[in-house]
């Protein structure tokens, strides 16, 4: 995180919104992660699953009439989906068994997530 935005901590015991898909995989007993902007107070949430194909192709299927498909995350098999919800971009990657999603005011457009989606993917067991 650091190298993306040094003015962002960690938020120890952070929970994501019910309602976004940070929110959903925390109900899935995924991993979630949020990070606070020290001066604005905005917030970084990121989440990670790893799901059945079952699952991964039901949350394909919503991302692409949710949301824009977008190249940025990588070459296929990677797919990648951005959208903006009221003020927050809200991007979806779905790499092998892995559903991970970034959401943030901070997050304007697709390329905005990039650094961290590679870290996060790059983090993901083989």
């Amino acid at each position: 995180m650091y190298n993306f935005n040094p003015n962002f901590s960690l938020v120890e015991d952070g929970a994501p919104k019910a309602d976004s898909k940070a929110g959903t995989i925390a109900d899935m007993g995924g991993l979630t992660c949020q990070w606070v902007n020290n001066t604005s107070k905005e917030t970084i949430d990121v989440a990670v699953a790893k799901l059945t194909d079952e699952e991964l192709t039901a949350l394909k299927n919503s991302a692409i009439t949710e949301s824009t498909p977008v190249p940025t995350y990588g070459a296929p098999p990677i797919e990648g989906y951005f959208t903006v919800i009221g003020s927050e971009g809200e991007a979806q990657i779905f790499t092998g068994s892995y559903w991970i999603t970034a959401r943030s005011v901070a997050f304007f457009e697709p390329g905005d997530v990039e650094q961290l989606a590679t870290a996060a993917m790059g983090h993901l067991p083989a």
